[in-house]
């Protein structure tokens, strides 16, 4: 798969598990009900063998708390400079749009063993485009001697003012560096399908340049 370990979400407790195997569906339109068998997938990944999954004796690394009850969506990262590995976390509160959510980060620096949480990496501004405050999910990649990150924004109506955006930083534990003006916004998007018009939990992959 390309992947040493996933970071899935339990309740509201993050499990690390190792995965064995797993299998791509591409061109599927997910939200279809008659696809209902394939909501478990994951939409990079694909479809590996839970039973084949084995569970960290260490887990769970981070359990959700007043007012974040519900940390969900996590990012693996293992930085290819320091050799740290690091969990971004969406941390939600309760029911997802009642309040602000962030993203919170976990670093181990003994390949998983034990793991230090380093607070908030990532929360909104009022003086930026994301004035509800809710920046949760991320991706990061290193390249070009930065770490690099997409990350998703939602105002109170996720429908409409939200979408993604993109920030910087010299170590994976930033400071990020937020770009002024987000990737895209839901209400200036073509509907895909002529119904879908929300971006939302992006995956960021490094890729060479063409031509």
């Amino acid at each position: 798969m390309g992947f040493a370990e996933i970071i899935r979400w339990a309740g509201s407790a993050l499990l690390v598990i190792l995965p064995v195997s797993g299998l791509a569906v591409a061109g599927v339109d997910y939200a279809d009900s008659r696809r209902a068998g394939l909501w478990l997938q994951d939409p990079v990944c694909g479809g590996p063998s839970f039973d084949a999954f084995v569970h960290a004796p260490h887990n769970p690394l981070h359990r959700g708390a007043p007012p974040f009850e519900w940390p969900v969506n996590s990012f693996f990262f293992p930085d290819p400079v320091s050799g740290n590995r690091y969990i971004y976390i969406g941390d939600y509160p309760e029911g997802y749009a009642a309040r602000p959510s962030r993203c919170v980060l976990l670093r181990s620096a003994n390949r998983g063993q034990s793991w230090s949480n380093l607070g908030v990496v990532l929360e909104g501004s009022k003086e930026l485009f994301d004035q509800g405050g809710a920046t949760p999910d991320v991706s990061v990649v290193y390249a070009d001697g930065r770490y690099h990150m997409v990350y998703d924004w939602v105002e109170p109506d996720w429908s409409q003012l939200g979408g993604l955006a993109y920030a910087w930083a010299e170590k994976p534990e930033g400071p990020f560096h937020r770009a002024p003006q987000p990737i895209t916004r839901n209400k200036e998007l073509t509907p895909l399908l002529g119904k879908y018009q929300r971006t939302y939990a992006a995956t960021l992959l490094r890729g060479s340049m063409i031509g």
